[in-house]
């Protein structure tokens, strides 16, 4: 007896053909987003959470990925002047200010830089 549940039923069908037509597509990011942890732990309060970045990217209607260090570290590569970790390519990598960043990160990040990657 809900007087909103035919309304749900055009919804549903909606969603699922919305569903069946983005099957098998890929996202792609333009942006790598450098997750704030680390500079938060390091840095107190001398450091940028990437709420800021990732607001200017989303008012800019450029779509991001966020990069954890580990990640980042363990994976990034740059090739023909673009970043690569894991299976994924970005234009660019943002990393979010801190003062302090762990050592691991800053050497990834100049080599990324040296190879030709824009960070």
């Amino acid at each position: 007896q809900d007087p909103q549940f035919q309304g749900f039923g055009v919804l549903m069908r909606y969603v699922n053909k919305v569903s069946h037509l983005l099957t098998g597509g890929e996202h792609r990011a333009d942006v790598a987003l450098v997750y704030h942890g680390e500079g938060d732990w390091m840095s107190g309060d001398d450091r940028m959470l990437m709420q800021e970045p990732a607001k200017e990217l989303y008012d800019h209607h450029l779509c991001y990925d966020i990069v954890c260090c580990d990640d980042l570290c363990a994976w990034g590569r740059a090739e023909k002047g673009k970043l690569l970790v894991r299976d994924e390519q970005y234009s660019c990598l943002v990393v979010p200010y801190a003062k302090y960043l762990p050592d691991q990160l800053l050497r990834k990040l100049r080599q990324l830089s040296e190879q030709g990657a824009a960070v």
